[in-house]
């Protein structure tokens, strides 16, 4: 028999603890989805959200914790919603976590939950669809007698196959893009100088970090914006601070002749790389030091044994050039039973 017990905030140290643990039996479950990231995420960005972690427990005892879910009400144009916690702007994949044996119980208890909610809307979105939790929780929640379930995508995120390795994937690329990120690289090295990637240790991570934000300050568009708020600065060197030291948040900048032209921030779980923010001297954008980069990324997460390569939500047309095909990020709607209108 499962239990579904509710947590303030991200629950105690033995919840979470033993929720670092059920990571390891989802397959599906990414860095975005950890205590740890969650708790970074709340003390650095949340401000008036409301957040309550529900555990589902198996076992006769009640102690065997098989399904983590997070939940979040904010007020949205005087309108209680209530979301999966993570952020919007900087979590790209969110959803429950179970043991495998355990989805249906946590999507069917969740979903009960969240129809007698007193909030005017439910909004669960960047799912993925491959999880198979979107038309799992869509399902719940129409049995649970929620109102106007929806599910549709709403972005996606292109990804590269890494599971035959390098020389593999190479092959598997269109020949004109293979030749043109050759070209790059070659070109970049004859005009400008040595090209090399270097990795932000543990003693340069904030230098590296603060030349990372100085090239998105020429930026365009909303990328420059973003970055032009102090508060997401912040977040990354938090990011770093949580998790640089066991090789998830990693930093690599291409120099060209000893000198910094592009980065990469990304964060690497599992046996998945996930490119998680990118920056680039503009004035050297004739030259794709941002694809030649990535390029190289590409190649030491095969070496590293790495399955996928994971561009992450958004289908800027770079992304394909190495072979990306678009994983479905879904948005789950409905309104609560109770819910006048």
């Amino acid at each position: 028999m499962t239990v579904l017990t509710e947590h303030a905030d991200l629950g105690d140290d033995a919840l979470r603890a033993a929720w670092t643990t059920l990571l390891d039996h989802d397959p599906r479950a990414t860095v975005f989805q950890s205590p740890r990231y969650l708790q970074t995420w709340q003390a650095s960005l949340v401000t008036d959200e409301a957040v309550t972690t529900l555990a589902l427990h198996d076992g006769d005892d009640g102690d065997d914790l098989v399904g983590i879910v997070v939940e979040a009400v904010v007020t949205v144009d005087d309108q209680r919603v209530v979301r999966l916690a993570g952020g919007t702007e900087v979590t790209d994949y969110r959803g429950p976590v179970a043991r495998p044996d355990a989805d249906e119980a946590l999507a069917t208890a969740w979903a009960e939950r969240l129809a007698g909610l007193d909030v005017d809307a439910i909004d669960l979105s960047a799912l993925p669809d491959d999880t198979g939790w979107p038309e799992r929780l869509a399902t719940a929640l129409e049995a649970s007698g929620a109102m106007a379930v929806t599910r549709e995508r709403h972005d996606v995120a292109p990804v590269v196959d890494l599971a035959d390795g390098f020389d593999a994937w190479q092959a598997s690329l269109d020949g004109k893009d293979r030749q043109e990120l050759r070209r790059k690289a070659r070109k970049l090295g004859r005009d400008l100088g040595p090209v090399a990637v270097v990795e932000a240790g543990a003693d340069d991570l904030e230098a590296a970090l603060d030349r990372f934000f100085t090239m998105n300050d020429g930026a365009a568009g909303d990328k420059a914006s973003f970055f032009d708020r102090p508060e997401m600065r912040d977040w990354f060197r938090a990011l770093g601070k949580e998790f640089h030291a066991d090789g998830i948040f990693r930093l690599h900048e291409l120099t060209v002749a000893d000198n910094p032209v592009a980065a990469n921030v990304s964060l690497v779980w599992g046996d998945r790389w996930g490119l998680y923010n990118s920056a680039w001297n503009p004035r050297l954008s004739g030259f794709s030091t941002g694809n030649v980069l990535v390029a190289e990324l590409v190649e030491l997460a095969a070496t590293e044994g790495l399955s996928t390569f994971d561009l992450l939500r958004g289908d800027e047309a770079y992304k394909y050039t190495f072979g990306a095909v678009d994983r479905d990020v879904v948005q789950v709607t409905a309104v609560p039973g109770g819910a006048s209108g």
